[in-house]
């Protein structure tokens, strides 16, 4: 995305690179929804953040409900006390799972810092 505002003219003109059909969509009705706003400088990179905001959720809402289809199999305390259990490991969907919460959880926790 790259965003040049003009405070002199009150205009913001902004390129939003590498968007599907309804991304764009989305944007155009959230900026003909912005008619008193559409001067601000911050709008187009608070639109750009929606929709960021909704990709992450879908991706973590995935990633969720992949870890609570096999949480009921296996008991998280023992998952923490013993990784490396090899019932556990040996199934490959419980092992990509229980890998992408850990990769997700350490970017969470490195994105906050």
């Amino acid at each position: 995305m790259t965003v040049t505002h003009f405070p002199h003219i009150q205009h913001t003109f902004g390129i939003i690179f590498g968007c599907a059909g309804f991304q764009k969509k989305y944007i155009l009705q959230r900026l003909n929804l912005a008619v008193r706003d559409s001067g601000h400088p911050l709008l187009l990179p608070g639109v750009f953040a929606e929709l960021e905001r909704k990709r992450h959720n879908v991706i973590f809402t995935d990633h969720i409900d992949k870890l609570g289809s096999i949480i009921p199999e296996s008991a998280v305390e023992g998952l923490l006390s013993r990784p490396q259990s090899r019932d556990y490991f040996d199934r490959p969907d419980k092992r990509t799972v229980y890998l992408t919460m850990l990769y997700l959880k350490q970017n969470l926790t490195s994105w906050s810092h």
